[in-house]
């Protein structure tokens, strides 16, 4: 019940990010420059939007949960770092 809940929970999250505007993508992908990557920040929105809707659906699912907890650590440890 608990791998579900979670799975939908960034699934959400990632779906909102992935439907909203352009701007919020940008900013998201910004946040990488807290490792020293300044490049493409529209990209690296994109692929923690991705991160966090794909890795929440394998966890929902239970299929290769390690693969989608992977994908879901990169993003949180992203927002660990800006916190």
């Amino acid at each position: 019940i608990i791998r579900v809940g979670i799975g939908l929970v960034f699934m959400r999250h990632g779906f909102l990010k992935l439907t909203g505007e352009t701007e919020k993508l940008v900013w998201l992908g910004q946040q990488m420059h807290l490792f020293g990557i300044t490049q493409a920040p529209l990209f690296w929105g994109y692929v923690a939007a991705c991160c966090e809707f794909f890795g929440g659906l394998l966890l929902a699912l239970g299929l290769m949960t390690r693969l989608g907890a992977l994908a879901i650590l990169g993003v949180m440890k992203v927002a660990m770092v800006y916190h």
